[in-house]
């Protein structure tokens, strides 16, 4: 949560909910993900992949070389399994 919070919530929020509150967030495009909602959408490698080398067809930087592995894959389980848990606990009726 603490690495989550410090390199990746200026963008994707708090929350995960692609509502950061950097100031270029809002007029990014693509908008940063939305990572509670699609949180268990995608495998923990393919987060773990796009956290190390970025996307370059968007604004989410490189983060090998700033962040260690064990940082990288603490992101990635936050994501998949807390992020993405709070969601559906949300959203179910």
């Amino acid at each position: 949560m603490q690495v989550y919070q410090r390199y990746c919530s200026a963008c994707h929020g708090p929350s995960g909910e692609g509502n950061g509150l950097a100031p270029a967030a809002a007029y990014y495009d693509p908008s940063p993900t939305n990572l509670a909602l699609h949180g268990a959408a995608h495998a923990a490698g393919e987060y773990a992949w796009q956290i190390k080398e970025g996307n370059s067809n968007s604004a989410m930087p490189r983060f090998q070389g700033k962040l260690d592995e064990d940082a990288i894959w603490s992101v990635v389980l936050y994501i998949r399994h807390t992020l993405a848990d709070e969601h559906v606990a949300e959203h179910k009726h």
